[in-house]
């Protein structure tokens, strides 16, 4: 058995720029698109708050990784919508016209690379994600250094450049 943490790179910037439910929304669609890459008997499921852990039944270290590249991969190639975008304050509060704020904010975004129409018209993301992995060994004793040591693969992959996949036993050991 393994066991994949995965994170959204950057997160906080989505749900700091376009709203705590555009950030959710984009977590459940990420969510999504893993669940339709994954067999029936592999559990996807909410970890934290950006987190989604993958336990992946009858799985050793090498397939786990190539399925996890393979879903990377996946969601780094996709564009996500960005079909809603709230304003801090109220558009009365602000005074202005919300259409032209909006406009002017995701021209700007656009011109900046992050986002990119698509032809419903919507703005666009880039998302990335890294994940860490551990598979079940004769050295973990229970599940908290199962996930323990999963999360640590995780920040391997965050701090060596984030959209990566790090597995546990190429992690400096405890």
């Amino acid at each position: 058995m393994s066991l994949a943490i995965i994170d959204l790179d950057d997160f906080k910037k989505y749900n700091d720029n376009y709203g705590h439910i555009t950030g959710n929304y984009l977590l459940s669609e990420i969510g999504n698109l893993i669940q339709n890459n994954l067999r029936t008997s592999d559990i996807l499921a909410r970890y934290g708050g950006d987190e989604l852990a993958v336990i992946l039944p009858e799985t050793d270290a090498e397939d786990a990784l190539i399925l996890m590249e393979r879903i990377k991969n996946k969601i780094d190639e996709s564009k996500f919508e960005i079909q809603d975008f709230e304003v801090a304050a109220s558009d009365e509060e602000l005074n202005i016209k919300p259409k032209t704020v909006k406009e002017k904010f995701f021209r700007w975004l656009t011109d900046k690379g992050v986002l990119s129409k698509n032809l419903g018209g919507f703005p666009t993301m880039h998302v990335t994600v890294s994940a860490g992995i551990c598979y079940l060994s004769d050295d973990i004793d229970d599940k908290d250094q199962l996930i323990k040591r999963a999360d640590k693969a995780l920040l391997q992959a965050k701090r060596t450049g984030k959209n990566k996949i790090c597995l546990w036993n190429t992690v400096e050991r405890e």
